[in-house]
This record gives C-alpha cells, sequence and structure tokens, in this order.
C-alpha cells in the first residue's frame, strides 16, 4: 500500500501544479456546498462533462486534500476502506475519489468509513446511472450535485471570453428587442452547439468521435453494470437511440419504440428511463395535474448535441424542429410541454405562467392567444422571441 500511495502523492502534486485558466460556472456552487454540508458530496453527471477536471480544480482550496482514482486500488486489489483509513492515518482530512463506480460495493466502504472517522469526502464517477442507482445506501450522509453540458452562455464564455449575465425570464420578456441586439453578435455561435460543441469534452478535445465513445460506454459499461440488461438488449438500446433521435418529439411514443424495434413497452421504458439517468435524454412531463399527469407519457428530447451526433454516426437527416426543441428544454429545465384535447403531445410548452411555441422563422404568429412563438432567427416583432435568447436563462 505504500508503494501505491507514493505513487498516487506524485500524481496528485502534479494535478496541482495544472493551471486552469477558466472554471465551469457550477465551480462555485459546489464550493459552496462544502461550506455548509460536512457530510460525502458526490458529483455526477453525463460523461464528458468535466467532472474530473472540477474534482482537481477543488481539491487544489485545500492545503490536506489527497485526489486519486478508484481504478488504481481496483487493479492491484486493495481495499477502498484501508486504502482511506490509511490516508485519514497521514492526516487527509478532503479526500477526492474519482472512477468510484469502478469499485464493487462502493457505498458499502464509504458508508464504513464515513461513520468510524466523519472525514470530508468528495466523491465522482463517469457512470451517472451507478452513481444515482447505488448511493441511495448512504441516504443522509451523501448530497448529490448534478454537473450539466455547457450552458449556451457557458460556451460562449468559454469559446468568445464573453460572461454574459444571467437574464431571468420576466426581464428576457419585458428587454427582449434589446437583448437580441447584444446577443445578434453571437448567432454564428448557435449551430457548432447544439450540433457538437454543447459537450465540453468535443469542445476541448476536438475529436469527431467523442459523442459515440461516451454513447457505447453508456449503453456496454454503464448501463450493463446494473445487470437489468444483458448483451442481447444492445442492440435494442442503440435502436431507441437512433429512432428517437430521427422522430419529431410530438410523433415520439414509448408504443412506437416498442413496435420498432419489436420490444415489449416495459423494457422500453426501462431503457428510456436509464438513458434519462445517464443525461443523453432529456424527459419533459406533460402540463397536466393529477391523474392525467399519471395516465400520460413524458416526451423524449435529448441532451444538447447528442441528437445531432446520433444523426451522424447513421447518416440520417436532421429533423430541425427536434433541434430546436432540444435546444429550449434544456435551458428552460421546469417548462412542461402541452397536450392537445385529444391528448396528443404538441411542440407548445408552459413556463411560469406562459405558453411558448417552438417553430420556424416562416412561421407568423403562436396559435395560443397570449403566448409567445420561439424562432430560430433574430427578431423584434411583438410576440416572437428568438430561440438563442434562451440560452441566457440558465448559469
Amino acid at each position: 500500500m505504500e508503494r501505491l500511495f507514493g505513487e498516487l502523492l506524485a500524481r496528485n502534486e502534479r494535478f496541482r501544479q495544472e493551471e486552469y485558466l477558466k472554471k465551469r460556472f457550477i465551480y462555485e456552487r459546489i464550493v459552496d456546498v462544502r461550506k455548509n454540508f460536512k457530510g460525502v458530496v458526490g458529483i455526477y453527471g453525463l460523461r464528458g462533462v468535466g467532472k474530473t477536471v472540477l474534482m482537481n480544480q477543488i481539491s487544489k482550496n485545500y492545503s490536506n486534500s489527497f485526489y486519486f482514482s478508484v481504478e488504481h486500488l481496483v487493479r492491484r486489489g486493495i481495499d477502498l476502506y484501508e486504502f482511506l483509513k490509511y490516508l485519514e492515518g497521514h492526516g487527509y482530512r478532503e479526500i477526492f475519489i474519482d472512477e468510484i463506480q469502478k469499485y464493487p460495493d462502493w457505498p458499502l466502504e464509504i458508508k464504513l468509513f464515513y461513520d468510524e472517522y466523519k472525514p470530508l469526502l468528495w466523491i465522482s464517477g463517469s457512470s451517472a446511472i451507478s452513481l444515482q442507482e447505488k448511493s441511495a445506501d448512504l441516504s443522509r450522509r451523501l448530497t448529490l450535485i448534478k454537473v450539466e453540458p455547457f450552458t449556451f452562455r457557458e460556451y460562449l464564455y468559454f469559446k468568445r471570453g464573453v460572461n454574459l449575465p444571467v437574464v431571468p425570464l420576466d426581464d428576457l420578456l419585458e428587454r427582449k428587442n434589446e437583448l437580441t441586439k447584444e446577443i445578434a453578435p453571437y448567432l454564428d455561435d448557435l449551430p457548432p452547439y447544439t450540433s457538437t460543441y454543447a459537450l465540453p469534452a468535443a469542445y476541448f478535445e476536438k475529436s469527431p468521435d467523442v459523442h459515440e465513445r461516451i454513447i457505447r460506454r453508456v449503453v456496454e459499461q454503464d448501463m450493463l453494470s446494473l445487470k437489468r440488461m444483458d448483451a442481447f438488449y444492445i442492440e435494442a438500446a442503440y435502436k431507441i437511440l437512433n429512432f428517437s433521435a430521427t422522430s419529431l418529439p410530438d410523433k415520439l411514443s414509448y408504443s412506437r419504440l416498442s413496435s420498432s424495434i419489436n420490444k415489449n413497452i416495459s423494457m422500453i421504458m426501462e431503457m428510456v428511463r436509464l438513458f434519462d439517468i445517464s443525461g443523453i435524454f432529456n424527459i419533459v412531463l406533460p402540463y397536466a395535474r393529477g391523474h392525467k399527469l399519471v395516465r400520460v407519457e413524458p416526451k423524449i428530447l435529448f441532451a444538447p448535441s447528442f441528437r445531432s451526433a446520433i444523426i451522424r454516426m447513421i447518416s440520417a437527416q436532421p429533423a430541425i424542429g427536434a433541434l430546436r426543441e432540444d435546444f429550449f428544454v434544456f435551458h428552460v429545465r421546469d417548462a412542461r410541454y402541452i397536450k392537445t384535447k385529444r391528448e396528443r403531445k404538441t411542440p407548445d410548452y408552459f413556463y411560469k405562467d406562459n405558453i411558448f411555441e417552438i417553430g420556424g422563422p416562416s412561421k407568423r404568429t403562436a396559435k395560443a392567444k397570449g403566448g409567445y412563438l420561439v424562432v430560430d432567427s433574430l427578431t423584434l416583432e411583438k410576440n416572437k422571441i428568438p430561440l438563442v435568447l434562451f440560452g441566457l436563462l440558465k448559469s
């Protein structure tokens, strides 16, 4: 163990010497959580969003911190609990553990160590599914913080060096003409964001197959690790992604997925749920109450840039309307989609007492009285709002 400690200490010190010119916007919120919570902080999210970099950046705030990937322990057959006890005995009080999902029964090991020594632990892992599904065993000892892809505003910060302020919805509606003029210089940055660079790993690596690698790991490692699926269902998982990516959101349903890939609806629902937990899907509930909310299906959308990536992988044609909805819902996270009287899905959304209809630049007015038409072009018309402005809502 002493030899491994020496190797990891050398790595730890090299990480400390790395300089990061910019930090993700969520960095300050994560640091603030530690000020008020002395238990285990878990950082989770879609693969490729930069969780490891965040762990390294945060660990540099503490003089008695130690960062390591649990893979090194697994490879050498070293017990996680014993290694943590070794670190605690050497005075390390802020311990950062990466790739935690690679260690079998990690919740039990963390629970035993925390209950005995009350250290300040940070955990993270590339599998959002594993962290969320298995963290229940830690109950009150753990708080989870989700790291998402870049917002459009954050993408502009990294690409252009501009830090545009967060705009609340009321301000956006009241000042939309002023804000449209302010964001006009960055309209050309929207297509590369929605097609590729919303994912931090794609932006920093500039590798054309980043999304494909992440999708394969989610399907063939993360989902299989739960043992609710086996190799027989891998092909079905890819078919779900491909069919969903090429479908308009209001036409996509569990039953259509079931008939298209010839699998039962319960299995389809479980796979959709896991893709949602992984961060690839973005599930939107309907605007409804009571039994109606239970009865109707959610809308299946994608995290920014993943629909475009899948379209490229299978050489299909993108559904432009679907890309608009992906962008809108990602930035307006609590929006609910609106159904017709016949229970059909629409591209209309309800958010904070307003109705927003997602449409193309040629559409003239929204169907709903008093509603807003959201278009992917710049406009100063009264009841039209440029889609790109919603990229300012989220920090």
